[in-house]
C-alpha cells in the first residue's frame, strides 16, 4: 500500500495539526508495516519515523516552495505525487490536491473556524477555507474528524456523516514532573513560581486579551495573590493589542515565554498552580489534555470538544472577564484545584482507527484498478 500525506503542518515548529499528524504518523509506520510512506511539504521536514519506507517529497522549485502553503497543496502536489502510483492520500489538514481517479481519499478535519470563528484567522487562512473546505470535504472518500463535538458539527452545519473519530493524545513525556525536575526548567526560562499558566498561539480564538484583562481585574481585587501569569506560544496573527497589553503590565506580571518544546513542557505545566484555556472554540484542545496528564488544575471554557479533552476533572465556565477572574480566584484562594491524569486517550487508539480506514480504501483502490483493468 502506497499512502500519500499531506505534510505541510510538519513544517516549522509543531503546533496542533502538526503534533497530531507527527504522532499519528508514528503510529502508523508500526501498524501498517508493509506501507510506503510519500510525505509532500514545500521545505524539508523530519520523519516520523527512520525507515526507508517513508519517502521526502520536498518542493524542488524555489518560487513554489515560497507560495502559501494552501496553494502550493492544490498547485503543486497532484505533480510531486504523478509518479508515486499512490493508493491513498491523508489530507491531513481538510484541503486535498487534485488526484488521479483510483487514489482514495481520506480528510481529517481539526475544527469549523471558518464558520465558528472567522474573525480569528488570518485572512489566507479564511479564503482558503471559504474557496476549498467544503468542497473539498465533499470529494473525499473517507472524512474524519479529531472529537465528537467536530463530528456533530459537521452533521448541523454540513449534513455530513463522518466515518472516524480519532481522538488526540500526548507522548509519555506529559506527566507530572517532580519539584527538582520542574525548578532546573522553570531557571531555564527564567520563570519563578507561584503562576498561572496559558498555551497556545497568540491568536483571537485563544481569549487571551480576555485571560490579561482577568489577571488584572483579579490582582486588583486581591492583591495579597502573588501568581505571576505564563504565556507559552507563538506569536500568531491578529495579536496587536494583546503584544501591547503583555508589554504594558510588563514581566513583573505577565511573561511571554514563546515557543516551548516537549522536552521541557511537562515540567511547566507541572509547575503552574493553574492552567487556563479561555478558548472562543476548539476542535478538541491538546493543551489542555496535555495539562491533565500532568496533574494540573484546569480552568476551561464550556465547549463540547474541550470537555472531550477535559473530562470531569476541569472546572468549565463561559469565558468572560467576570467569571474567568472568580474562577482564577476561587481556585488559588480554596487551595488548588484537583488536576486528574486518569484515562487518557492514547495515540496508539487514534493510529488505528486512521489505519484501519486506509485498509479498507487501498481494498477499494484495488478492486477499482481490477475493474479498470476487466473493463480495458
Amino acid at each position: 500500500m502506497k499512502i500519500g500525506i499531506d505534510g505541510r503542518a510538519l513544517q516549522g515548529k509543531r503546533a496542533g495539526v502538526g503534533r497530531y499528524t507527527f504522532e499519528i504518523c508514528k503510529c502508523l509506520d508500526i501498524l501498517l508495516p508493509d506501507a510506503e510512506f510519500y510525505v509532500y511539504s514545500q521545505v524539508p521536514v523530519p520523519m516520523p519515523a527512520s525507515s526507508t519506507r517513508w519517502h521526502a517529497r520536498v518542493e524542488p522549485l524555489r518560487w513554489a516552495s515560497r507560495l502559501k502553503s494552501a496553494l502550493w497543496l492544490k498547485l503543486r502536489v497532484s505533480t510531486l505525487s504523478s509518479s508515486d502510483n499512490l493508493d491513498v492520500f491523508w489530507a491531513t489538514a481538510t484541503f486535498s490536491p487534485t488526484l488521479a481517479p483510483r487514489v482514495r481519499l481520506v480528510c481529517t478535519v481539526h475544527d469549523l473556524n471558518y464558520i465558528l470563528a472567522p474573525e480569528s484567522m488570518s485572512t489566507p487562512g479564511y479564503l482558503a477555507a471559504r474557496m476549498f473546505f467544503d468542497r473539498d470535504m465533499r470529494k473525499a472518500n473517507v472524512v474524519t474528524t479529531i472529537s465528537r463535538g467536530t463530528a456533530d458539527r459537521l452533521q448541523t452545519h454540513f449534513g455530513l456523516a463522518v466515518q472516524g473519530i480519532a481522538v488526540p493524545a500526548v507522548s509519555a513525556l506529559f506527566r507530572p514532573c517532580s519539584g527538582t525536575e520542574v525548578a532546573s526548567v522553570l531557571e531555564k526560562h527564567g520563570l519563578e513560581a507561584p503562576y498561572l499558566l496559558a498555551v497556545g498561539t497568540l491568536e483571537p480564538r485563544k481569549n487571551f486579551l480576555m485571560l490579561l484583562d482577568a489577571f488584572v481585574l483579579m490582582k486588583k481585587r486581591y492583591p495579597s495573590l502573588p501568581h505571576k501569569l505564563a504565556l507559552v506560544g507563538g506569536k500568531g496573527w491578529k495579536n496587536s493589542p494583546l503584544t501591547r497589553k503583555i508589554s504594558e503590565l510588563g514581566k513583573g506580571q505577565v511573561h511571554h515565554l514563546g515557543y516551548i518544546g516537549d522536552q521541557d513542557l511537562p515540567c511547566v505545566y507541572s509547575g503552574a498552580s493553574a492552567f487556563i484555556f479561555p478558548s472562543r472554540y476548539e476542535g478538541f484542545g491538546i493543551p489542555v489534555l496535555e495539562a491533565r496528564a500532568c496533574g494540573t488544575p484546569i480552568i476551561a471554557s464550556d465547549l463540547p470538544e474541550i470537555r472531550e479533552a477535559g473530562g470531569n476533572g476541569p472546572v468549565y465556565i463561559t469565558p468572560s472577564i467576570e467569571s474567568l477572574s472568580a474562577a482564577v480566584s476561587n481556585m488559588l484562594l480554596s487551595g488548588g484545584g484537583i488536576g486528574d491524569s486518569r484515562e487518557l486517550p492514547t495515540w496508539r487508539a487514534a493510529g488505528e482507527v486512521l489505519a484501519d480506514l486506509f485498509q479498507r480504501e487501498y481494498a477499494t483502490a484495488n478492486n477499482f484498478k481490477a475493474a479498470t483493468y476487466v473493463g480495458y
